[in-house]
């Protein structure tokens, strides 16, 4: 008989959906690997979180809100989850901050709070205090989460807002450190291409690495990707379905346009996509 505890954790686990977006997201934009970055566009795996995991996430979500209350109480905070989309790619950021810092009263700034662990906040604060000492601050982002980096330009360059503030908290938002990230338009222009490039894309791209590589070990696509595992089954996964670069999905097999309810559904056609 199981316990409260694991019927908790059972129930968790089993209502987590399955982590399919309609659109390619900023926060995966950066990935080292360009390939899992199409696989979660493509709807390749589902999500497979354990109990403890899923309650990471929701502390996170959590530590948000109280860091965004303490936020308005000084700043100007408001367009929570603000978007953009271009074509399939798109994401929302946790705010606009259009004035109020000390830093910087007058200025506008994309926000965005992740929830991190202790052993990552120290990696960080030590960052941030020796980068800061040479002058390099702007830095300390791109040199601590590169893929965090790409989410904070690509916002920056839809929102058309050219200073990004992000505060990183532990869980329960008990420590908390901020980092100010100016736009760089030319990283930006590179990125929003490549992304574009590989969400429109009829095949995967190169992989990152081998198998037993740290960056294949940890990724939730490495059983399709490496050891050919066949796919979840759906439009989206299958050979014939055709991203165009102005967002539509269309069903080459069928010539015609997919909304989402059918890229879901799939059919009888289905063909798993070419895997070098």
């Amino acid at each position: 008989m199981k316990s409260t505890l694991q019927i908790l954790d059972h129930n968790l686990e089993m209502n987590q959906g399955d982590g399919f977006r309609p659109h390619g997201g900023a926060s995966g934009a950066g990935k080292e690997c360009p390939r899992s970055f199409w696989y979660d566009f493509r709807w390749t795996t589902e999500s497979d979180f354990d109990a403890n995991v899923l309650r990471k996430f929701r502390s996170g979500h959590a530590d948000e809100e109280v860091v965004a209350a303490e936020l308005e109480k000084v700043v100007n905070l408001g367009e929570r989850q603000a978007r953009f989309k271009d074509g399939h790619l798109g994401g929302s950021v946790d705010g606009i901050i259009r004035g109020g810092l000390v830093e910087d009263p007058n200025g506008v700034y994309v926000w965005e709070h992740k929830s991190i662990g202790e052993k990552y906040f120290d990696e960080l604060e030590k960052k941030a205090a020796g980068l800061s000492a040479l002058g390099r601050s702007d830095e300390i982002l791109l040199d601590w989460r590169p893929v965090y980096y790409a989410q904070a330009q690509l916002y920056m360059h839809y929102l058309e807002i050219d200073r990004h503030y992000l505060t990183v908290s532990t869980g329960g938002a008990r420590r908390l450190l901020a980092v100010f990230t100016p736009y760089d338009g030319c990283y930006a222009d590179e990125l929003v291409r490549r992304s574009q490039e590989i969400l429109t894309s009829l095949e995967p791209p190169r992989k990152a690495g081998t198998w037993d590589s740290f960056v294949c070990r940890w990724c939730s696509h490495s059983a399709v990707c490496h050891d050919n595992v066949e796919p979840v089954k759906s439009c989206r996964s299958c050979r014939y379905a055709w991203p165009k670069r102005s967002g539509e999905w269309v069903c080459m097999h069928h010539d015609t346009e997919l909304d989402l309810e059918a890229q879901r559904a799939g059919c009888a056609h289905w063909c798993r996509f070419l895997d070098k």
